[in-house]
């Protein structure tokens, strides 16, 4: 599918910035709109048309080209009618003009583009749409593509309705020129106009004069071969011989193949929000406004069933792609505009997600808020997938990668994918479950030991951070709610000359550097950050002489007895009181600073209570099995935390001579004291390499160590026979 999204095959390459532009989009849509659209018409509009738009190959290359094409079009049997834009507003064209036209367009040519000067566009409609009907789309269309100037120009463009056919079609002969800006004509899929959106436009247009006209794939349909070519169509009309279908090599074919199964999954999904729509219905009809409770809960009836329908017409779409078969559309759908309907859940369910998200923020802090919040999340996850593009349901949704995830532990994350594990093989979760309860009041005690009054300062509680840390995961949008919800007042600032014993008050970082700067460097006195808001009290009085002369730097909290020149400096606090004016860089954001230091602070408190941590047997054998199969191929097992801890708990617990004998290569003694045998065989690897290297006098931390490919290997082959040993149960309890 070349990376091309589901959407992006129903309605071609849709053109990134099309939201901005107020008529189209109100007329089409965003990309969700378009795509829901564009299926659901295919599931509820019975004999529906395909919108063609095409482009005449030979491109108007002179003036000589562009006089034979103008007389065709205006003057040929079939006319029916005529009209021009030549100077941004549309008008009838006048008996004789082509020549006039000819002669003011041609003047302008420079060059010898490679398609010309001009475009020949041919709009066609079905047979039966009237010569009324036809012009009046032709026009409306016309003006849209050509003469709004909604795609960056306008262009002059002279247009006429044939009849000299079986059906109606205009052709549109466009100067490439623009008349506004003297943008160039292109139109291409790469371009910001391109045939699907002029399609697109041709079919909204036509639905709304009444005309039944999509704009949809043929592989949406299930449609896989390609359409028999038009002049073969042409040459057989009349003979009663069956025009052959164009061949197709097997590797497009298979391309095709995956395209319509993902189709397919894309009529499941809007199945399932349909039924979605059904279920999330309330309960209880509301009185509509000058009516009765009755005749609301009649209408409540009436549009539940019809979604209900509609959830089984595309489930059955989906069923007659997966069979090969090309999608029926269901004829009892077709008045009731199951786009709009459809539209109209979805937007339901996105204001029920953030009145959802905001009820749960105006919750005191603590730790169920915390968990609402994880609940939330995966609820979100089960929505996002019928409701794609929104950027609150995104933002709630995926889950943050670990580099970016301030709040993660390597322990509880490890825990909890062992705890999936667990479940999904049936085994238990009672250590597990024990060993992140015992965690979860760890982080408690820790957090509240550096002061319960610091965080009801910053607007949290020890239980709350605490809950943060243990969730499985988090996403962007719950950091950055945490992150903004946090109470920060900026530091207050006192400068002490060191001679005089002055006192300089300053609230604002910067100015304190500044008056540190214009005190005489004699004179550079101690300085000393207090900050009332309990939480972020620190000594910022040491000076360092360095190359670049006197400066005075900042230590942070956990390091504020450490010489300067070992501690990490606080870059923004050390240009301020150093005296650069930091409106060179950007204003600094002290609140963010400080944020930043605070949860770092809680961070490494956390880490260290999670580390620090001594798991049971079985817990630890689950957390170490989960890092084995996560870690890179290329790693190794002495990278793994979870390894190292199982080997040096098991050596604690084993004589000498036992170990010996591991190294050895005898794995005896390990079989009471490691379930898993694969977690078995790596940790004897790893006991007979510390062996060899203690004989060797080498350093361990340099030692030999085997990859964790081949026991991800050995892993993942259990797993699966485990699952297919699960499988077969199931499928002999069905058939009993």
């Amino acid at each position: 599918m070349s990376g091309a999204s589901v959407q992006d095959l129903v309605i071609g390459h849709v053109l990134a910035d099309l939201g901005k532009r107020s008529r189209l989009y109100s007329m089409l849509g965003n990309r969700q709109t378009r795509a829901t659209r564009a299926l659901t018409r295919n599931v509820a509009t019975p004999r529906s048309h395909q919108s063609v738009v095409k482009r005449i190959r030979n491109g108007v290359k002179c003036a000589a080209d562009l006089r034979r094409l103008l007389d065709y079009v205006a003057r040929d049997e079939g006319v029916k009618a005529t009209w021009c834009n030549l100077a941004g507003y549309e008008r009838d064209l006048r008996p004789g003009e082509t020549t006039a036209i000819t002669e003011t367009w041609s003047s302008t040519w420079r060059g010898a583009p490679k398609r010309g000067h001009a475009d020949h566009i041919v709009v066609s409609f079905p047979a039966g749409v009237s010569v009324v009907q036809a012009e009046a789309i032709a026009r409306e269309w016309g003006e849209t593509v050509f003469g709004s100037g909604e795609f960056g120009d306008s262009w002059r463009y002279v247009a006429a309705v044939h009849m000299d056919t079986d059906h109606a079609h205009a052709h549109f002969v466009v100067d490439k020129h623009g008349i506004d800006n003297g943008q160039f004509l292109s139109i291409s899929a790469k371009a910001d106009l391109n045939f699907d959106i002029m399609r697109e436009l041709h079919a909204e247009i036509s639905q709304a004069h009444g005309v039944n006209i999509v704009a949809t794939s043929r592989l949406s349909r299930g449609v896989i071969d390609h359409p028999p070519r038009e002049t073969e169509v042409r040459a057989a009309h009349g003979t009663g011989k069956q025009v052959p279908t164009p061949e197709m090599s097997e590797g497009e074919r298979a391309r095709r193949l995956a395209i319509v199964s993902a189709f397919a999954g894309e009529y499941q999904t809007l199945g399932r929000l349909a039924a979605l729509a059904v279920s999330s219905e309330p309960q209880e009809a509301e009185k509509d406004e000058g009516g009765s409770a009755e005749a609301a809960a009649i209408g409540q009836g009436a549009e539940s069933a019809f979604m209900d329908r509609l959830a089984a017409a595309f489930f059955r779409c989906a069923d007659q792609l997966v069979k090969g078969q090309v999608v029926m559309a269901d004829t009892s759908l077709q008045t009731l505009d199951p786009a709009e309907r459809l539209e109209r859940a979805r937007q339901s369910l996105i204001e029920t997600a953030r009145q959802t998200w905001a009820e749960i923020q105006a919750m005191d802090p603590g730790a169920e808020k915390t968990q609402l919040e994880g609940q939330f999340a995966d609820q979100t996850r089960s929505v996002v997938a019928y409701i794609k593009d929104d950027p609150f349901l995104e933002a709630h949704s995926a889950a943050l990668n670990a580099a970016d995830d301030p709040y993660r532990l390597d322990v509880v994350a490890s825990l909890h994918s062992a705890r999936e594990t667990a479940e999904r093989d049936g085994s238990s979760t009672e250590g597990i479950d024990r060993a992140l309860e015992d965690l979860r009041e760890r982080l408690v005690r820790g957090f509240s030991e550096r002061g319960e009054e610091r965080l009801e300062a910053a607007g949290t509680t020890a239980e709350e951070m605490a809950e943060r840390f243990m969730l499985p995961d988090r996403t962007r949008g719950q950091v950055a709610e945490w992150n903004d919800s946090l109470t920060i007042d900026p530091p207050h600032i006192n400068l002490i000359n060191g001679r005089t014993g002055e006192t300089i008050e300053r609230l604002d970082p910067l100015q304190a550097g500044r008056a540190f700067a214009e005190i005489d460097p004699a004179d550079r006195p101690s300085a000393v950050l207090v900050s009332d808001n309990g939480f972020s009290f620190r000594d910022v009085g040491r000076t360092v002489e360095d190359r670049d002369g006197l400066h005075l730097h900042v230590a942070h909290p956990q390091v504020a007895d450490h010489r300067p020149e070992e501690a990490g400096v606080h870059r923004a606090f050390h240009d301020s009181f150093t005296g650069q004016e930091l409106g060179e860089h950007g204003q600094v954001d002290w609140r963010a600073g400080m944020r930043a230091d605070f949860l770092q602070g809680l961070r490494d408190a956390a880490s260290w209570r999670a580390n620090e941590y001594e798991l049971s047997r079985d817990a630890l054998e689950a957390v170490a099995r989960d890092q084995v199969l996560s870690a890179k191929g290329s790693d190794r097992l002495v990278d793994l935390p979870a390894i190292q801890r199982l080997a040096e708990d098991v050596r604690g617990d084993l004589r000498t001579s036992e170990v010996e004998q591991i190294a050895a290569g005898d794995r005896t003694p390990l079989q009471d004291q490691i379930k898993d045998p694969t977690l078995r065989a790596a940790i004897a690897s790893e006991l007979k390499h510390e062996a060899e290297a203690i004989r060797a006098g080498h350093d361990l931390a340099g030692r030999d160590s085997a990859s964790v490919s081949q026991y991800q290997g050995l892993l993942r082959q259990r797993a699966h026979a485990h699952e297919h040993k699960i499988r077969a149960i199931e499928s002999d309890a069905h058939e009993l």
